[in-house]
């Protein structure tokens, strides 16, 4: 087999880009930032959340809650994460 080579997807402006792209998407579908809680789930949903946040509150100007959830208890795939 030959070397794998590695190719860039998104560079670091592109997935600015994109955020800003979901962030606007997330603040249209709600009908504007009231009432928008953004909620990450452990493990990467949580910093995405984050950046969702920022980037949202740079738009719209105002603070919008966060939270994260936890759902290691109820997943049925942490066996074959292990082996």
């Amino acid at each position: 087999m030959g070397e794998s080579k590695r190719v860039c997807l998104l560079d670091r402006v592109a997935v600015e880009r994109v955020l800003s792209r979901m962030a606007s998407e997330l603040v249209e579908k709600n009908g504007g930032s009231e009432n928008l809680v953004l909620m990450g789930i452990h493990r990467r949903g949580v910093q995405l959340a984050s950046l969702l946040k920022a980037e949202i509150e740079k738009a719209e100007g105002r603070e919008i809650p966060t939270g994260s959830l936890d759902i290691t208890f109820y997943r049925d795939d942490l066996m074959t994460m292990y082996e």
